[in-house]
C-alpha cells in the first residue's frame, strides 16, 4: 500500500516516461508535474518519495493526504459547478479519509491554511494558471467543436438546424421539440 500524493498533472511525465519519449521529443508545453514510475516499481509500503509529500501535491492532492485545502477562485462558478460547497475546506483525510470534517473555520489551523494557500498561489502562478491570474473564463471559450456541431443542440431546438445536418443516423440522438 503507497500513501503517495498524486495529481492529474503527473499523468503526462508518466507516460511519456513509460513510453520513453522526453519531454523534448513530445511537443508538449513545459511539464509541471512529476513522474510516478518511481513509486509504480518501488517495493516501499506508506510514503515512498517523501518530497511528495511537502510539494505542490499537499495543495492539490488525490486519495490520501494529510492536509487538503479547496480554495473558491470564482464563488459564482463554483457554486454553480458544486451546489452548496462552502468557499474553503480543509481535512485531515490520516483522521478523517472521507473527509466529512471540515477543518477549515477552527482558528488553530489559520497558520496552516495560509501556508497552503500561499503555496497553491505561487505555483498556480508559476504555471501562469489562468484562473489564478483573473482570466478563468478563458477555458469556456475556447472553440471546441467544428462549426457545423457547435452548439448544436441549441441551434437544433430553435429549428436552425436539422437531424440530416448532424451527420449521424442514430435517431435516439435526438429529443423531439
Amino acid at each position: 500500500m503507497v500513501d503517495d500524493y498524486l495529481s492529474f498533472i503527473d499523468f503526462a511525465p508518466t507516460i511519456l516516461e513509460a513510453a520513453g519519449i522526453s519531454e523534448e521529443q513530445s511537443g508538449m508545453q513545459p511539464i509541471q508535474g512529476r513522474s510516478l514510475t518511481g513509486i509504480f516499481s518501488s517495493s516501499k509500503n506508506g510514503l515512498v518519495d517523501k518530497k511528495r509529500f511537502s510539494d505542490r501535491n499537499v495543495t492539490m492532492s488525490v486519495g490520501r493526504a494529510m492536509p487538503v485545502i479547496r480554495r473558491n477562485l470564482a464563488h459564482d462558478l463554483w457554486e454553480i459547478n458544486f451546489g452548496k460547497r462552502v468557499e474553503e475546506e480543509l481535512y485531515n483525510i490520516m483522521s478523517d479519509p472521507e473527509c466529512t470534517i471540515n477543518l477549515a473555520y477552527e482558528n488553530e489551523n489559520d497558520i496552516l491554511k495560509q501556508k497552503l494557500k500561499s503555496q497553491l498561489v505561487k505555483e498556480l502562478t508559476e504555471q501562469n494558471d489562468q484562473r489564478i491570474l483573473g482570466n478563468g473564463d478563458l477555458f469556456d471559450n475556447y472553440v471546441y467543436a467544428e462549426e457545423r456541431t457547435r452548439n448544436f443542440f441549441e441551434r437544433y431546438m430553435k429549428g436552425e438546424v436539422t437531424k440530416q445536418a448532424a451527420g449521424w443516423d442514430d435517431s435516439t440522438d435526438f429529443e423531439e421539440k
